[in-house]
């Protein structure tokens, strides 16, 4: 029973997948949307971690959540 469960979840998941294929293929202009606003926003949290890195009176813990927020932004 597990086994025939297991393989249902594959074909869904298969065919959420295909969904969302079809969906990006028919819509590419939501693809570009979506890409420019995460674009934006690792843009912008750029800008706050070095400002935070070049402020002198900035705390060991803020330095540290810049440093955090600079690699996540690049990746």
């Amino acid at each position: 029973m597990g086994f025939i469960a297991a393989i249902l979840k594959a074909i869904t998941a298969a065919f959420s997948v295909w969904q969302q294929e079809r969906a990006i293929r028919n819509s590419p202009e939501m693809v570009k949307n979506k890409l420019d606003i995460a674009k934006q926003e690792a843009t912008d949290a750029v800008r706050n971690a070095e400002a935070v890195l070049a402020d002198p009176n900035a705390t060991t813990k803020e330095h540290a959540d810049a440093l955090r927020k600079l690699r996540e932004a690049a990746s």
